[in-house]
């Protein structure tokens, strides 16, 4: 039982919170009521809508292909003529934006030249510093909405107050509770996660939850590589349980 299974829940959040934005920012305009004036021009067909994903995280995790899958199912559900994406990967849950901001910002600024979009999505808590950032930088005016946030670590006063944006739970205390009805033999809780800031803060976290319920001898694997790991894991006995965190880096 690992609490990275709970991220395919990430997937499930309700991007209607979105297109409530979209409708918001005016992308999609209602119909009128009353009598046609045929002395006004027809407008132009509507145009497909312009969206910037930068996204956190590494795409290629399950986790993030089917919140993908299901974000951009919901917009162009949404979209009268279709959407046109342009999505960028930030991976800042590996490395540290602050040190690479700055080239990665310049790259940008000459893929996007006259490239105007209509709303940039942010996904990953790591990523709202970048995604402010760069709307601010590229598409000035433009609506923000940030998904994939912590509720339990979010704060709040780093998102702009024009910023729309989708809270997930990651259910610690039911991960443990389930290993507890799977294992209740268990006595010893490993921790297993890998190097990042992110890994790190989440094993601590996760180890702070286990102490309190007194239950195991909890103990945290965090800088073995991934060959390391397997070994190690191998060798547990059934008096033993392990709770997968993340390993967004390893040494």
């Amino acid at each position: 039982m690992t609490v990275q299974s709970v991220l395919v829940n990430f997937a499930h959040v309700r991007f209607e919170r979105c297109l409530r934005w979209l409708l918001v920012a005016g992308l999609v305009s209602g119909s009128g009521v009353g009598r046609s004036q045929p002395e006004q021009p027809v407008p132009p067909p509507p145009a497909p809508w312009r969206i910037a994903i930068l996204v956190g995280v590494d795409p290629g995790l399950p986790a993030m292909k089917q919140l993908d899958r299901a974000l951009r199912a919901a917009l162009q559900a949404a979209a009268p003529a279709g959407v046109t994406y342009f999505t960028d990967t930030l991976d800042t849950y590996r490395f540290d934006y602050r040190e690479v901001g700055s080239e990665f910002l310049a790259l940008q600024r000459r893929k996007y030249a006259g490239q105007p979009v209509d709303l940039v999505i942010g996904i990953g808590e790591r990523a709202i510093d970048a995604t402010v950032e760069q709307r601010d930088m590229l598409w000035p005016g433009a609506p923000i909405v940030l998904s994939g946030l912590d509720d339990a670590t979010l704060v709040a006063a780093r998102i702009p107050a024009d910023t729309a944006y989708v809270t997930w739970r990651l259910d610690v205390e039911g991960t443990l509770a389930l290993i507890e009805a799977l294992q209740p033999q268990a006595r010893r809780l490993v921790i297993a996660g890998g190097t990042g800031e992110f890994d790190l803060e989440l094993a601590a976290r996760i180890g702070a939850a286990a102490r309190l319920r007194g239950r195991w001898q909890s103990e945290t694997w965090s800088r073995l590589s991934i060959g390391q790991m397997r070994t190690r894991l191998a060798a547990l006995d059934k008096d033993s349980a392990v709770v997968f965190t993340s390993m967004h880096l390893d040494p």
